[in-house]
């Protein structure tokens, strides 16, 4: 059976392909790489294929089904652990190269995972990867400035001991997120 991996993880792509997959497409899905899936799809196994899928329906299917994200943290504080859940983040931030996790009541938590290890477990609609150092979760987004040469200047609560700066270049994807 010919088989499309849809995934938020990107480790897995090496060993779909040697399962001779169709493609591997990564959470959120496109529209455009869905629609380039199956067209790879239909020219693979040719007049057997007479599908015409209806996109909307494959998108409702896939966002159905899409990956349900972490929703508790367990973490260690000394020789004890303690979970945190995910409705009591307000951000990950990284501090002399090491990553924290800061709750609404400003408990931080050292993490065992890198942003990007973290970042692929959240829900997208509630946080955003405002840039190397840092992912922020809606409600912890006291105030947003406009900063120096289009940059925007985030203030967090609880406070952040670091100045938070979006780029430019995601000032624009930033606004949309926080308006969505």
């Amino acid at each position: 059976t010919p088989v499309i991996f849809t995934t938020a993880f990107d480790e897995f792509m090496l060993r779909a392909f040697k399962v001779n997959s169709i493609d591997y497409l990564l959470k959120p899905i496109k529209i455009e790489e869905l629609r380039q899936s199956l067209t790879k799809f239909q020219s693979i196994r040719g007049n057997q294929a007479k599908v015409h899928p209806d996109f909307q329906v494959l998108l409702e299917e896939i966002r159905r089904d899409q990956k349900s994200f972490k929703s508790r943290w367990l973490l260690r504080l000394g020789d004890k652990l303690t979970s945190v859940s995910t409705s009591q983040i307000s951000y990950f931030y990284t501090s002399n190269g090491v990553i924290h996790l800061m709750t609404d009541s400003g408990k931080s938590f050292l993490m065992d995972q890198n942003l990007e290890q973290i970042q692929a477990q959240l829900d997208p609609q509630e946080f955003f990867r405002a840039n190397r150092q840092i992912i922020l979760h809606f409600k912890s987004i006291a105030q947003v400035e406009r900063y120096h040469k289009g940059k925007l200047f985030v203030h967090l609560e609880p406070a952040s001991k670091e100045p938070i700066i979006v780029s430019a270049e995601r000032a624009s994807e930033f606004k949309s997120w926080l308006d969505k």
